[in-house]
């Protein structure tokens, strides 16, 4: 009975001279008005990152599509040339086959012009959206200049690839070289 007395006295209080103890060393944290503030600025901080990533890796993608466009045009206009000089030499068996071999590559390379323009505009219809949610979200926090220079240089990048694919879809397709 008496340990019983004992124990039900001793138990609450060796919890908290525990807890004392620990929160002396650093390693027991108690809820303030700073740590408040802490959790609210990394909260933040977590938002912009993640908004910021988000436009990122969005506008990254959406080059990808441009690069991959102009490689495809160049490659093309480099198997047009080939083509052209080609048809100036003599016609034999193995020129002829060449030419055919060229144009063949020619027509597979515009089907994938066209298919990378049409998966392009649906990134593009799908990501642009997502990228003004992201900077809308982030004008919440424009006080900070380094947020307010993002959102503005993020927007005309923006603007700039989306010139930039109409400009590489308003491209005429090629037409190769037909020797006589």
């Amino acid at each position: 009975m008496v340990v019983r007395r004992f124990v039900s006295f001793a138990a609450p209080a060796l919890a908290v001279g525990l807890l004392l103890v620990s929160q002396a060393l650093g390693r027991v944290q108690t809820a303030t008005a700073s740590t408040a503030v802490k959790a609210q600025a990394s909260s933040s901080a977590r938002t912009i990152a993640t908004n910021t990533r988000l436009v990122k890796t969005l506008l990254n993608k959406e080059n990808a599509f441009l690069v991959k466009g102009q490689r495809l045009l160049a490659q093309q206009n480099a198997i047009n040339i080939r083509i052209t000089a080609l048809a100036g030499l003599p016609s034999t068996p193995r020129i002829r086959a060449l030419i055919a071999c060229g144009l063949a590559k020619f027509n597979k390379l515009q089907g994938m012009i066209n298919r990378n323009n049409i998966q392009a505009q649906r990134f593009f219809a799908f990501a642009n959206p997502q990228i003004q949610r992201a900077l809308t979200n982030l004008s919440a926090f424009s006080s900070n200049p380094g947020v307010a220079a993002f959102i503005q240089a993020s927007a005309a990048r923006q603007r700039a690839l989306e010139q930039q694919l109409q400009n590489l879809i308003n491209t005429p397709p090629a037409t190769p070289f037909q020797p006589v």
